[in-house]
């Protein structure tokens, strides 16, 4: 399966409800077509860059899904041009998660000033005879 992540914001004052009904508008549409929601993440009101459609402020919601079906990535951008309620949206395959060893696991880089020790050591030895 693809994962994708796909996030749309409605203005502000936008009712809870009309928020709710668009969010499971998504969410049915992807787990009728063989996907699964492994996310869903209200990002709450946020004030925008710049005014889109004369709204300053909107509702950001984030939605994780997985499918195997390619063609549902434009049914969900369809749904989500047609509905008056959304001023901006955007879907894109999530990266793949790369294995990142614990800090322990790697090896310091050898540093280029002497230690404490080396220092200590290099001042009782005795110096060389010529």
């Amino acid at each position: 399966m693809i994962s994708y992540e796909s996030i749309f914001i409605v203005p502000a004052d936008c009712s809870t409800q009309r928020i709710e009904d668009m969010i499971e508008k998504v969410k049915n549409l992807i787990t009728s077509k063989g996907g699964q929601v492994t996310k869903i993440d209200k990002w709450g009101r946020k004030r925008l860059s710049y005014p889109i459609r004369r709204n300053r402020e909107g509702f950001y919601v984030f939605i994780s899904f997985d499918t195997t079906v390619s063609s549902l990535v434009a049914e969900i951008s369809q749904i989500y041009r047609v509905s008056d309620d959304i001023i901006r949206h955007m879907t894109v395959k999530a990266p793949e998660a790369s294995p990142v060893p614990p800090p322990s696991a790697v090896p310091a880089a050898p540093s280029a000033e002497p230690t404490t020790q080396e220092v200590k050591n290099e001042q009782q030895s005795p110096a060389p005879s010529a």
